[in-house]
């Protein structure tokens, strides 16, 4: 792996390690401490700023300090806020200050958003065309590493050193992680600094806007499925340590290496084949949940065998979508252009994911799922035939 891809993978690690700590070990931590289910339930506006981020994108991209970098000046300050944080958090026992600790989760979710504007910037801008599917390989990979230090080894190491050393322990990785950033070098592509970034930009150019309605559509089924996918586990009598050591280790490995293959397949086929292929088996693995639930199959093989199909999928589109996305973000203002698609597509997986849980329990899992499948269709249709009005090849 070059040192840049190197780079890449450990800026998306910092800001992945605070987004699933906010928003998947801390909420277990509290639960476990006998925080009522209301309040718990309340850490789920800690995603907000992920989906409104794109109001101040455009600052980001226009304010810097020179001497430091235009993307470097963001991500070092975010992350020096983010030790600030956690050495904070480590003051306030959860369990009687819950109200303190939601204040700074959310204060930790914004920096970590405002440090991902940054990054996406200087990866579109420090990344040649030709390689930025690799450049998403790396994202993949610091997404992955982070969801298992700021979630799974979290939870696991919370009853072993207690609150405060786990924090520390946050700390200590998120200062080994600022150290590794300082010597992070940021080449000055800023001579192609024309227009002043703004959101309105965004919406002046036909490519983009027919990039967000390809977002749209070709996302919209997957928050409906990926919504009561692990309560879909738990209702089929799956034993809890199974589902945790499968999703966990298991979907790891099996969505880097997806990725891997769908970064090296771009040697051979155009972004609108990889989509197709992966319509297909997100539909595959749609259809087939919903005949394993109808039919009540019990067999643990098939069922994680489509699970794991299923989110190693979701991981290889988003290697090609935000490659795609990537190679029509202006120089201008990349970290705007990028971080409203982004911004697009969380927000539509998320209204899925709201309705998902009503869906399921008036219609069923089999038919949730076989809708899922159904939805899948038109809108890969309509996203593959905005995508072939794309000129794809012009930054190859």
């Amino acid at each position: 792996m070059k040192k840049r891809n190197v780079d890449i993978t450990t800026l998306y690690l910092a800001q992945a390690i605070s987004l699933y700590f906010c928003t998947y070990g801390l909420p277990t931590i509290l639960r476990s401490e006998g925080v009522s289910l209301e309040k718990i339930g309340l850490f789920g506006i800690l995603l907000v700023p992920w989906v409104i981020k794109f109001l101040w994108a455009p600052f980001v991209d226009k304010k810097y300090i020179k001497n430091i970098g235009r993307r470097r000046s963001w991500f070092l300050v975010m992350q020096f806020v983010t030790i600030l944080l956690f050495l904070v958090f480590s003051i306030y026992n959860p369990r009687d200050y819950t109200n303190y600790i939601f204040l700074l989760a959310f204060l930790l979710s914004c920096t970590a958003a405002t440090q991902d504007i940054a990054v996406d910037g200087f990866s579109i801008e420090q990344t040649k065309a030709k390689n930025l599917q690799w450049c998403n390989f790396s994202r993949i990979i610091g997404t992955t590493l982070g969801s298992m230090i700021g979630g799974a080894s979290l939870i696991a190491l919370y009853k072993i050193l207690g609150w405060h050393n786990i924090t520390l322990y946050m700390s200590i990785i998120s200062i080994c992680i600022c150290l590794y950033m300082l010597f992070i070098k940021e080449d000055d592509n800023n001579s192609f600094l024309h227009t002043i970034p703004s959101i309105k930009s965004f919406f002046k150019r036909k490519e983009t806007k027919m990039l967000l309605i390809i977002c749209l559509s070709y996302r919209a089924c997957e928050g409906l499925v990926m919504g009561m996918q692990s309560s879909f586990l738990v209702d089929s009598n799956i034993p809890l340590s199974t589902i945790g050591v499968v999703m966990g280790i298991g979907s790891a490995i099996i969505g880097i290496s997806g990725a891997a293959i769908i970064s090296y397949l771009f040697n051979f086929f155009r972004e609108t084949a990889l989509l197709t292929l992966l319509a297909i088996i997100r539909g595959f693995c749609y259809f087939s949940l919903g005949i394993i639930s109808l039919y009540s199959i019990s067999n643990q093989t098939i069922i994680f065998s489509i699970v794991l199909l299923n989110m190693a999928s979701r991981l290889m589109e988003m290697v090609v979508l935000y490659t795609i996305f990537m190679k029509f973000s202006s120089k201008d203002q990349a970290g705007t252009d990028f971080t409203i698609l982004v911004c697009a597509e969380l927000l539509i997986y998320i209204l899925g994911m709201s309705a998902s849980g009503f869906l399921a329990a008036n219609i069923g899992y089999s038919m949730l799922f076989i809708l899922g499948g159904a939805i899948s269709i038109p809108g890969f249709l309509i996203a593959f035939l905005l995508l072939r009005k794309l000129p794809l090849n012009i930054a190859i």
